[in-house]
């Protein structure tokens, strides 16, 4: 084989060495976090309805909130650590986002339970949203901090996915009469579906 010949196949092996090595094309991360999260939730819709079957419209209520606080109290953990550890602009942006709305959503759920002399109450459900929460800060505790970043975006798309069907089920399952809480509701799953398109966002433009 001629000198020429080599050094082409050579130019050619460097050349699709540098092209795999710039890929930062993260939707097969994308489409498996979205895929975790549908499945998830399917799951804790489920539950949901039997969680829910027969209460009154305070027990409703109660219910859903522990639903609620399960969900921000997790994404507030998680946000707090990735601001600890994180110094780049997009994924902090993405983490301050997350802190700063769902601490206002809990905010906001306290004063309407407070109006209601409520308290909220645990359900299976809402015990399922704190353990993944919690197994995923455990996780992004245990990240190199290398990874760090794409874990976070690719945690925030599952969970979000999740949190969207389980929190529309919740929804539809408090009484029209409540609707103080039906609107808290609504509110908050507007605010997951801007945390989710901004961390497939962020994700995407990871290197």
């Amino acid at each position: 084989m001629s000198k020429a010949i080599l050094s082409c196949i050579a130019i050619l092996a460097v050349d699709a060495l540098a092209a795999c090595g710039d890929d930062n094309d993260h939707s097969d991360l994308e489409s498996r976090a979205l895929d975790e999260g549908t499945t998830r939730g399917q799951a804790l819709q489920a539950q949901a309805v039997q969680d829910f079957a027969g209460c009154t419209e305070s027990e409703v209520i109660a219910k859903a909130a522990g639903i609620v606080f399960a969900i921000d109290n997790g994404e507030i953990a998680q946000a707090n650590f990735v601001l600890s550890k994180i110094g780049m602009v997009r994924v902090r942006a993405l983490a301050t986002q997350i802190l700063t709305d769902h601490q206002a959503n809990s905010s906001a759920l306290l004063t309407l339970l407070d109006n209601r002399n409520l308290a909220p109450v645990e359900t299976s459900v809402s015990n399922a949203l704190t353990s993944e929460a919690n197994a995923g800060l455990a996780q992004l505790q245990a990240d190199e901090v290398r990874n760090l970043s794409i874990d976070h975006a690719q945690m925030q798309i599952t969970m979000h996915q999740e949190a969207s069907m389980v929190v529309g089920t919740v929804r539809d399952l408090v009484p029209a009469s409540a609707a103080d809480m039906r609107g808290l509701l609504s509110d908050t799953l507007t605010m997951i579906g801007d945390h989710q398109v901004h961390a497939e966002t962020v994700l995407r433009a990871l290197p």
